[in-house]
């Protein structure tokens, strides 16, 4: 298929990621399996919605390999294109859509030379022995395409903050909704360095589900019991360390990739909670390509906490409230992380005209000593990639 535009009408049923047989090479399987990531991703996006055509184009990493596919697509009057990108080692390779966007045309459609996909936001043209960015139309250095290969789709890149404020500014505010997962969730800080957000929000995961089964965590209690008082234990000590190491084994494997991708962090969970005798599930709280804010509360509220996949974040360090105004104070990180929800709290804002604004926070296990268990600020800048609500049965 390398160099083919392909036609396809068929709607197919499948996992979110899909793992070939071991050393494979790229070709007609792996396509194969990209266009049953695809379908699975988009049609459940649609409300199951069947693709009714769409068009493959491939896609190439920093060596003109092979990596990835573009689909554009129709349904039911609806068009958009999404990106699948191959992701995990040799050994394991996975498949998961990075991107989807609908009613827009993909910025690689005006590349004269070899489309390069490296890292999600970023669309590379290579012609005449140097790269272009499709979007800005300026040269790029070979140095910062190997800085942005590096980064790969993964998530995991560390935390700094740069503080912000926003002013809102009202005649009549309302706090809408205040809910938390009884015992919010055990939050735990990474052990495998900057770039082990994934796996640390795997084991966030399974120190709730720990609870309700208790050999999840091998012979080890993620709380402890008073009476009538629960409380998760801190910090998890050396049993934790080695479930994230155990994760983290599981997700990336030999990957030498920083973090963890989605699709990794999904064939991961999935075979740890296997491997303990239980079933990992989830099921996406996007709709359209849009987070479902509705579907976030009806997760959490229903016990079941959700995992969200980060690019670019706002933690909320509090909001100063003066007459006729709040001021807002964040901290932004524009680097990827994940972090695993387990309430909210929303406000509404009124003016003098009735124009009405919501404020969104979302209560969060940061898997962050200076944040802890805290809000994500989803006004505050940064992007929502992904979010699955997850149940450990």
């Amino acid at each position: 298929m390398k160099g083919i535009m392909a036609i396809g009408t068929l709607a197919l049923s499948g996992l979110l990621a899909f793992l070939p047989a071991s050393g494979t090479t790229a070709g007609a399987e792996d396509l194969s399996r990209a266009d049953m990531c695809f379908l699975e991703f988009v049609e459940e996006d649609l409300g199951g919605e069947p693709i009714e055509n769409y068009r493959i184009k491939p896609l190439y990493d920093e060596n003109l390999k092979e990596c990835a596919w573009q689909y554009d697509f129709e349904s039911d009057g609806v068009s958009g294109y999404a990106l699948v990108a191959e992701v995990g080692s040799e050994e394991n390779r996975l498949y998961e859509l990075e991107e989807l966007f609908y009613g827009k045309a993909s910025p690689f459609d005006a590349c004269q030379g070899i489309p390069v996909y490296v890292t999600r936001g970023v669309y590379l043209d290579y012609r005449d022995g140097d790269f272009y960015e499709l979007v800005s139309g300026r040269s790029v250095s070979e140095e910062m395409v190997i800085e942005w290969t590096e980064r790969g789709f993964g998530y995991g890149g560390g935390a700094f903050f740069e503080k912000r404020t926003q002013t809102i500014e009202y005649t009549r505010r309302e706090l809408t909704g205040d809910y938390s997962i009884e015992h919010d969730l055990p939050n735990y800080y990474g052990t495998i360095g900057d770039t082990g957000c994934a796996y640390t929000a795997g084991a966030v995961v399974c120190g709730y589900y720990d609870q309700f089964h208790e050999e999840l965590i091998p012979d080890w209690k993620s709380y402890t019991k008073f009476g009538p008082i629960f409380k998760y234990k801190t910090g998890g000590g050396q049993t934790i360390e080695d479930l994230i190491a155990k994760l983290h084994a599981l997700m990336s494997g030999d990957s030498d990739k920083p973090g963890a991708t989605y699709a990794q962090f999904q064939d991961g969970m999935q075979k740890y909670a296997a491997e303990r005798g239980y079933t990992y599930t989830s099921s996406s709280v996007f709709s359209r390509g849009e987070f479902q804010f509705d579907l976030y509360k009806q997760s959490v509220e229903a016990g079941k906490p959700v995992v969200l996949f980060l690019s670019g974040f706002s933690m909320l360090d509090g909001i100063d409230e003066y007459t006729g105004r709040d001021v807002v104070r964040s901290g932004y990180c524009p680097l990827t992380h994940v972090e695993v929800g387990c309430g909210y709290k929303t406000y509404d804002y009124y003016t003098s005209n009735g124009k009405k604004t919501t404020s969104i926070y979302l209560k969060v296990a940061s898997g962050l000593s200076d944040y802890n268990i805290g809000y994500l600020n989803i006004n505050g800048g940064g992007n929502i990639d992904k979010a699955v609500s997850v149940e450990i049965r």
